[in-house]
C-alpha cells in the first residue's frame, strides 16, 4: 500500500518493515523499494534503532501540530468573542 503522508523524498528512505531471508536483511521502504543488506546482529540493531527514530520523529512531530491545533482553535475562540462584543456594542450604539 502505498503510504500518501510521505513526501516522494522522505518515503525513499522511510523503513516499513523488513525481511531475514538466507543470511540477508531485505528491507521494504515507503516507496515501494526494496533494498538487500548482509544479514548480522549489528545491521539489525542499527536497522530496527532507525526504526524506532522514525516513530519518535513521528509522534514529535504529531505533538507540534497538535499545539498548534490547539492554538489555532484557542485564537479562533478569542476572535469569536472579540467579534460578538464588537457586535454588541454597535448594535448598542444604534439603539
Amino acid at each position: 500500500m502505498k503510504n500518501y503522508s510521505l513526501s516522494h523524498e522522505n518515503s525513499k528512505t522511510f523503513i516499513l518493515n523488513y525481511n531475514i531471508e538466507d543470511n540477508q536483511i531485505i528491507v521494504n521502504l515507503a516507496s515501494g523499494e526494496k533494498y538487500i543488506i548482509p544479514y548480522s546482529v549489528d545491521n539489525e540493531k542499527r536497522l530496527l534503532e532507525r526504526m524506532k527514530n522514525q516513530v519518535n520523529n513521528s509522534n514529535d512531530y504529531k505533538s507540534k501540530q497538535q499545539k498548534k491545533f490547539s492554538k489555532s482553535c484557542d485564537e479562533a475562540i478569542r476572535d469569536f468573542i472579540f467579534l460578538i462584543y464588537v457586535i454588541g456594542f454597535v448594535f448598542l450604539l444604534h439603539i
